[in-house]
């Protein structure tokens, strides 16, 4: 039987290609699913309707505000919060289903395992990638930042993991789309460094990103994925690039 104590709320954005499994897997753990979307123009809003989730339209105003949102409009106080493009698997329903959710000061993260093109990552900067997803909005919320936004957790808010299962997060189809995501990624947090006074120095800009590289092929094992592994390392490098020369030109502005 579905936790009725827990709402999923997932953001979107042209997500036609992954989001019937989203609300498929989301069903088995809830049955109350929202999806806010920010204006898609391909399939999403129809399998959106076919799947039965309510449909939350509107305008783009940060991750954080949008999440924000559809946690507003829950039915209930303990939400899991998803991407378009992830999926619960089977026994991560399954350990939120037998979870005790007495305490509202309580936050679980959830393991994710990540996929370019269908592979699974393993290794690299992806791998261990815990996130801060089911918590009680009563205590808990999203900030509002342009990029990267955070769960404003008080230091009342105690934080446990999940062990069973994954939240399968299909990336990108292809190096291409992704280094795309990056590029706009790279502009956004940019001018959340600017907002906030963040100096970008030639060092940062020259030497960080060939440490993000060395980190993620050599350190963190990415050669053990492959042509993936490579590929990934090098987006990061190159979008670590590109965010402090950005800092920099508005710096210069």
């Amino acid at each position: 039987m579905p936790a009725a104590q827990v709402s999923v709320v997932v953001i979107c954005f042209n997500a036609a290609d992954t989001i019937r499994r989203t609300l498929q897997a989301a069903r088995k753990l809830s049955d109350n699913i929202l999806v806010v979307d920010s204006g898609s123009t391909d399939d999403s809003l129809s399998i959106i309707q076919e799947e039965g989730a309510q449909l939350i339209a509107m305008e783009w105003q940060g991750f954080g505000a949008n999440k924000n949102r559809g946690n507003q409009e829950a039915t209930h106080d303990w939400i899991l919060s998803i991407d378009a493009d992830e999926v619960l698997s089977e026994a991560l329903v399954n350990e939120i289903l037998s979870l005790d959710l007495s305490d509202a000061h309580v936050a679980f993260r959830i393991k994710r395992l990540n996929y370019l093109n269908n592979q699974p990552i393993y290794h690299g900067g992806w791998k261990n990638d815990w996130t801060t997803r089911l918590f009680n909005r009563t205590v808990v919320q999203w900030d509002e930042v342009p990029v990267h936004e955070n769960l404003q957790l008080s230091p009342a808010v105690k934080i446990r993991k999940l062990h069973s299962g994954w939240l399968h997060h299909y990336t990108s189809p292809n190096i291409d789309v992704y280094n795309q995501k990056l590029e706009q990624y790279a502009t956004l947090v940019a001018e959340k460094y600017f907002i906030k006074g963040k100096k970008g120095s030639s060092y940062k800009t020259y030497l960080s990103p060939v440490y993000s590289f060395f980190k993620s092929y050599i350190l963190y094992a990415g050669w053990l994925d492959k042509k993936a592994g490579w590929q990934i390392a090098l987006a990061h490098a190159r979008y670590t690039f590109k965010k402090y020369k950005k800092l920099a030109l508005l710096r210069r502005k």
